[in-house]
């Protein structure tokens, strides 16, 4: 998303057309491919390192004991044939720098007002949309959303929640990818909610921390067992610890 010429990180949804495994991928661009979720047909999902790029990715004694993140068996059928895959929840404050992305095509999404936070939910379905609508919208089909209480997303049954579509991938192996958003309440995970704190990345030095537009990644579950993505913009007070590479699946609500 951007406002005033800032914006947040980018990601990437993609398959692969040239196989017929219905495997799905998703990356924050701004990771350079160290990370992505990998969503296998199998029903095997991660989110992981690179396997090629782990070994160099950090410097000695700094590195998680695994590339795997955060490893998770694909959530049930939600409703109407669709399975929430990911959330990806980008608050008001993560804006802050710059688009990095060049020439590649983006749909680029509103900034919420302060306090607030994007939703986007990542659906797969077994079955094609409804032309000329998608999950979430006014009147469409059923799907599984957020309500708040205290400012805390706790996962709902809506129907025609209003949301936006994104946009839609059908691989050539059947079913549809199909990726939606809607704006709500946002409260950043309590630090006791996050995961052990990580290392820094081979070439990273605890004064890159105190850069301007400063962004953190964290990673997860959903409680209806969705993996979850959590962007927001890094204050950095000097002494206070930092964590650099985000949290495993204890850390996400």
């Amino acid at each position: 998303m951007r406002a005033d010429g800032k914006c947040s990180s980018t990601w990437k949804c993609w398959t692969f057309p040239g196989t017929e495994k219905r495997d799905v991928f998703l990356a924050c661009r701004e990771a350079h491919g160290n990370l992505k979720a990998s969503l296998h047909q199998s029903g095997q999902w991660h989110v992981a390192f690179d396997g090629k790029k782990f070994s160099s990715m950090f410097e000695p004694g700094q590195a998680p004991e695994r590339r795997f993140m955060t490893t998770v068996a694909r959530p049930p059928v939600f409703a109407n044939g669709l399975t929430v895959a990911c959330r990806i929840l980008i608050p008001w404050s993560a804006v802050t720098r710059g688009p990095t992305v060049g020439r590649k095509p983006v749909v680029w999404l509103p900034c919420p007002p302060e306090g607030m936070a994007l939703y986007v939910l990542v659906l797969l379905s077994d079955n094609l949309p409804q032309p000329g609508t998608w999950a979430g919208r006014w009147g469409g089909p059923n799907v599984s959303w957020v309500e708040y209480e205290n400012g805390i997303p706790r996962v709902r049954r809506a129907a025609g929640w209003g949301a936006e579509n994104v946009g839609c991938i059908c691989p050539p192996s059947g079913g549809s990818v199909q990726v939606v958003y809607q704006t709500g309440p946002f409260q950043a995970p309590a630090p006791a909610q996050l995961g052990p704190q990580g290392g820094l990345f081979r070439g990273a030095s605890e004064e890159d921390l105190l850069k301007k537009g400063l962004r953190a990644l964290m990673w997860g579950t959903s409680q209806d067992g969705a993996l979850q993505f959590i962007e927001t913009g890094v204050t950095v007070s000097t002494g206070a610890a930092s964590d650099a590479h985000g949290t495993d699946s204890r850390g996400v609500p």
